[in-house]
């Protein structure tokens, strides 16, 4: 059964600065994105079999335009494949979670590595989403155009 000292391995093999919460079964590193810096856990969960990767610090959904918010996030999580963005009812954090079933075997390094491109960067990619349809007044479907339009040109896509 995978194991969060495999997973600790891991982030030290790719040379990133963590740390382990044994009481929770999970591995914290902070990371920086566009729109700022991020804390990531990526947490074992031997109940459900699962590795699990949420980045916290997404953003802030409060009442101002919260429809408008809340349909960018649903219109990205329609077209992710993997992750989903969520929102706290109680305080209206954002976060971004990846979970994996991996049913008593391993979670290879490369599979490891894919999890957390695809969390980072679809997180990096839509970091400034929230602020442009609530601070910019951004029609929600022109942010997320424009967020993938900024991403893909500093990318030298």
């Amino acid at each position: 059964m995978f194991s969060i000292d495999q997973l600790s391995e891991y982030f030290s093999r790719k040379g990133w600065k963590y740390r382990v919460d044994r009481d929770n079964n999970a591995i914290r590193a902070d990371f920086d994105v566009r729109g700022g810096n991020v804390r990531l856990s990526a947490r074992v969960d031997p109940d459900s079999e699962t590795v699990s990767f949420i980045v916290q610090g997404v953003g802030q959904v409060a009442d101002q335009r919260k429809a408008e918010c809340l349909e960018a996030l649903m219109h990205i999580n329609y077209s992710t494949v993997l992750g989903k963005y969520t929102r706290d009812a109680t305080d209206g954090e954002v976060t971004y979670e990846l979970s994996v079933p991996i049913n008593q075997s391993e979670l290879t390094y490369e599979q490891f590595l894919r999890c957390m491109l695809v969390a980072l960067g679809t997180v990096n990619r839509y970091g400034n989403l929230i602020p442009k349809i609530v601070f910019g007044r951004m029609d929600p479907l022109q942010a997320i155009e424009n967020e993938e339009q900024e991403t893909s040109a500093n990318s030298g896509r």
